[in-house]
């Protein structure tokens, strides 16, 4: 009975250092939605890399893996001031004007054609690190940079007619 209680206590213990581990780094609103507490990419924005990317831009991808029955509708949307919301949903409706409802927000940034979005890593045991997901711009399309034997993501400016201003709260 005590070997059960002192396993017991020390999983306990684990996964409290865990969490905490996480939440220093990773903030999560009351809808799930992630950011990084210190973004790096915040203080690396200018604005001339605003003039490479239309602000209020949507760009859309959509995955479907029939093997599990799973689609995935995926939106991001920019913002002059540097900041980006990434919106994932199951279902083709979703408001992107709502960024409190977003999966990931953070900022970006443009090198050349490269563009940079900072995102927080959302694995307990790397939560202080941040992952840079790469795109190249291609015109109106964004092409993830992926190693070879990773799939291709695309992602497609597409035009939305209720989207409206908004001011990103991050």
């Amino acid at each position: 009975m005590r070997i059960v209680l002192l396993i017991m206590l020390v999983l306990l213990t684990s996964s409290c250092r865990l969490t905490q581990h996480y939440t220093k780094y990773i903030d999560e609103n009351q809808y799930g939605r992630l950011h990084l507490k210190k973004m790096k990419f915040e203080k690396t924005f200018t604005k001339e890399m605003s003039n490479k990317i239309e602000a209020d831009a949507i760009y859309f991808n959509f995955y479907e893996d029939k093997t599990i029955n799973f689609k995935g509708y995926n939106y991001i949307r920019f913002f002059n001031s540097g900041q980006f919301a990434l919106f994932g949903s199951r279902t083709e409706s979703i408001d992107i004007n709502n960024v409190e409802k977003a999966h990931f927000v953070g900022y970006y940034n443009i090198k050349n054609d490269l563009l940079l979005f900072e995102i927080p890593n959302t694995s307990f045991s790397k939560a202080g690190k941040r992952v840079i997901r790469k795109f190249v711009i291609e015109g109106n399309s964004l092409k993830e940079k992926r190693k070879r034997n990773e799939g291709e993501t695309i992602f497609t400016k597409i035009t939305v007619k209720d989207i409206r201003p908004v001011l990103p709260d991050w």
